[in-house]
């Protein structure tokens, strides 16, 4: 008769007076890291009785990672699925479930957050979902966004009160409002408000870098608005470093930033920045062995009214 403290699980929540875990680390019965569980009504007991009220049930597909409950049911993410489970009186008093995603799972296991009307979670592609109480889910998108981040712990948090989410990388951190998404300069964790203010774990990403390096102002010579893709950075490069894009479209006006992006391993970040006038910035951990040969400039353009001669999207720097 193991009681929830007395077990190793992934995650676990409460929902109407039962226990509900997702993930058993330690085997219960024929319930393994693939399965979710429930406790009798009113008791933190795992036992399995005749009134069928605890028990356990397969994810879809893959390991349970998080449980979070809603007002209507629970939502199990796992590695490859996500499911909902909901009480149901026939034939015998037990859950049900649901599929939402039968084959998509989620990037990670704080990749999830919500309250009991709303979730929002961020799949293993990097595209972000809002998930309603009726267990219907909604596509955000931002996948050009976070799909470089999938290989970073990711952990989110939602202050229901503001409409606010809270995404956190290693090296980035977002905010999903309701004028859209944009970036800050600290790592958020367990954000929560206590009166007016917002109290949790922060990080300040204002860090120093050894290797800071800026281009001059790229046109591509043709005027118009143009849209970098992605940069491709030939030489030696640091461990880590990470690429932005300036822009502006008003030579009246200053340069303002886009989000910085991981460099790969092979020097590619991938930008997705329009401007009429751009500059990069290259930032890096370290300058120790450093040789920057030349950078290749993927770029498209919709506005080709003073494109003269040949036309290929990139360009050399």
């Amino acid at each position: 008769m193991p009681l929830i403290c007395e077990m190793v699980v992934n995650s676990v929540c409460a929902f109407r007076g039962q226990v509900f875990v997702g993930g058993f680390v330690e085997p219960w019965h024929d319930a393994g890291l693939e399965h979710v569980g429930w406790s009798r009504i009113g008791h933190a007991e795992f036992t399995l009785e005749k009134d069928n009220t605890s028990g356990y049930m397969r994810m879809p597909k893959g390991n349970c990672l998080k449980v979070l409950p809603m007002q209507t049911g629970v939502i199990g993410y796992a590695e490859q699925s996500v499911a909902a489970f909901f009480p149901v009186d026939q034939p015998a008093v037990t859950f049900g479930m649901q599929e939402v995603f039968p084959k998509t799972g989620i990037a990670g296991r704080d990749a999830v957050a919500g309250d009991g009307r709303s979730h929002f979670f961020l799949d293993n592609t990097g595209t972000l979902w809002g998930i309603s109480h009726e267990f219907q889910p909604q596509k955000i998108g931002y996948k050009d966004i976070f799909e470089e981040f999938l290989d970073e712990k990711i952990f989110m948090s939602y202050v229901s009160a503001r409409n606010e989410l809270y995404i956190s990388a290693e090296y980035a951190a977002f905010v999903l409002g309701e004028g859209g998404l944009y970036e800050i300069n600290q790592l958020a964790s367990n954000v929560n408000l206590k009166g007016k203010e917002l109290i949790g774990g922060y990080e300040n990403l204002d860090y120093d870098y050894p290797l800071e390096v800026e281009t001059d102002i790229l046109d591509f010579g043709m005027s118009g608005i143009k849209t970098i893709t992605s940069v491709e950075i030939a030489g030696s490069l640091p461990e880590k470093c990470w690429m932005s894009a300036w822009w502006r479209n008003d030579k009246s006006q200053g340069f303002k930033p886009s989000p910085w992006r991981p460099v790969s391993p092979l020097g590619i970040s991938h930008l997705q920045v329009s401007g009429n006038e751009l500059k990069l910035r290259l930032r890096g951990n370290s300058v120790e062995d450093v040789e920057l040969d030349y950078l290749n400039v993927k770029f498209q353009t919709s506005d080709k009214r003073n494109v003269r001669g040949a036309y290929a999207g990139q360009t050399e720097t």
